[in-house]
């Protein structure tokens, strides 16, 4: 009789593969769990309502994954959407009128006119934020940024000078006579960016709804291969956190369903 080594441990590789045939790796699985659970329907009767039939049906058909790879294709595969690509550039503003600042609110747009321009004094200490500045007076703005909620101090602003609005990144501005006539608690925003390097994705999680895929995950160890195919896999969305301690991990749920072509939900070959 065959000896079967049935000892598994871990999942070593798991991949998407979509419509076109792309492949998607994730060589970082923490869990790959499929669950193909049957509801069971009893009958019960007789004077202690025993149970005296069983049936099974309606399997539950469910992939779980978990992973702590951050890749925005895989954003886009499992919760849909749109990517754009950007390339890489040095620290900037990257919103604003001419002089980098744009209205948050109110009507007067002073602060737009009093500010002439949005200066990095150390670009290399600039981090992608937005910075929020509300007129306190008629020379004087609080500048809030919204990355950490951290308020500066007030400042008083003067006609063709400079003021630093956050000391710690080296950014400040330039002045103009409109700088001592504001609008007491109106509000402008500038947008900074960080010099980018090497990546520059955004995705849009618009009206793209994510496609059907095939999975399958493969299981290495003590010579023995066990690799499951799943030829429709229906992806549910994602949800991506971070405690103060960890790693990001990923955690999907995705339904499972049957495969027309093949006739089966889901297939597993033991190798050894």
């Amino acid at each position: 009789m065959t000896k079967f080594n049935q000892y598994m441990f871990g999942v070593d590789n798991f991949v998407f593969i979509d419509s076109d045939y792309n492949v998607y790796g994730i060589d970082d699985a923490q869990n790959a769990t499929l669950n193909l659970q049957m509801e069971i329907a009893e009958y019960r009767g007789g004077a202690n309502n025993d149970l005296q039939k069983t049936a099974v049906h309606t399997r539950n058909g469910e992939l779980a994954l978990t992973t702590g790879k951050c890749d925005i294709d895989l954003a886009k595969l499992l919760a849909g959407g749109s990517i754009t690509s950007l390339g890489t550039s040095a620290a900037s503003v990257i919103t604003g009128s001419a002089n980098g600042v744009n209205t948050l609110s109110g009507t007067s747009a002073t602060i737009c006119t009093g500010v002439t321009s949005v200066v990095f004094n150390s670009p290399t200490l600039v981090k992608t934020t937005d910075y929020y500045i509300k007129a306190t007076d008629f020379a004087k703005i609080q500048v809030t940024r919204v990355e950490d909620g951290k308020a500066f101090g007030e400042l008083t602003l003067t006609a063709s000078g400079s003021a630093t609005i956050d000391s710690e990144r080296g950014i400040a501005i330039y002045t103009g006579a409109g700088a001592v006539s504001l609008t007491a608690n109106e509000k402008a925003y500038v947008s900074v960016r960080s010099a980018i390097n090497s990546i520059n994705q955004k995705i849009s999680f618009n009206n793209d709804k994510p496609t059907t895929l095939s999975a399958q995950f493969t299981v290495d160890f003590d010579g023995v291969r066990r690799q499951v195919k799943i030829p429709n896999v229906q992806p549910m969305g994602t949800m991506v956190g971070n405690s103060s301690s960890e790693f990001q991990i990923q955690e999907m749920t995705m339904k499972v369903y049957n495969s027309e072509v093949l006739n089966e939900i889901a297939s597993m070959v033991l190798q050894g």
